[in-house]
């Protein structure tokens, strides 16, 4: 919930579904986590097969650049 995945030229791909969210409510009412996906090469590559769920209190505009995603299921952008 506070970690960041940065793929960095490389690819990842999880069979089920990528969740960057925190598990339990915060002080300010919200499951908003400090997670982060970080994508800026072009050689990034991510695959999900299921949904993708990100629910971070960070804007994904700098970090999420470059680079191939493909979700399979769907996708959720929370803030």
């Amino acid at each position: 919930t506070k970690g960041r995945l940065v793929l960095n030229g490389g690819s990842l791909t999880v069979k089920g579904s990528l969740i960057i969210e925190n598990d339990k409510r915060g002080l300010d009412g919200s499951f908003a986590s400090d997670g982060l996906l970080v994508m800026n090469n072009p050689k990034d590559s991510l695959v999900v097969g299921g949904d993708f769920i990100v629910n971070s209190h960070h804007s994904s505009e700098n970090f999420l650049t470059a680079g191939t995603m493909e979700v399979k299921g769907h996708f959720s952008l929370r803030r």
